[in-house]
């Protein structure tokens, strides 16, 4: 199988997520959701990327606080990525992500070619 660069990313989105209890979501008409859905939410994506192992599809991230490519940055030399501040800043410019707002003010406008939910 060939390799699946965002596998170590995506595990850790999905275990930092994994607590998230099981929610009705089918009635969510906002773009706010409550914290244990927005995390659900954030785990399954996590989940179904890791298991059809596709890159193209929108990355999901979760977003906690304003200076957002810095943390990724930091996140991916810590817990060995090896994700580059270059690849997320691509991805954020190009509206290739799905920005999961939990804290980071002003994300959506900063970032607004992506799709985003955030906490209520």
């Amino acid at each position: 199988m060939a390799p699946f660069r965002l596998e170590r990313y995506l595990a850790d989105l999905r275990d930092q997520t994994a607590w998230a209890p099981d929610c009705p979501l089918e009635h969510t008409e906002s773009r706010y959701l409550t914290r244990p859905a927005l995390y659900r939410v954030a785990h399954l994506w996590a989940l179904g990327l890791l298991d059809d192992r596709f890159e193209t599809l929108l990355l999901p991230v979760l977003a906690t606080s304003a200076d957002l490519l810095d943390r990724l940055e930091s996140e991916s030399r810590k817990r060995d990525w090896k994700l580059s501040r270059e690849f997320f800043l691509e991805r954020l410019q190009s509206g290739a992500c799905l920005l999961f707002i939990d804290g980071g003010a002003g994300l959506a406008e900063r970032w607004p070619r992506n799709v985003w939910f955030a906490a209520e």
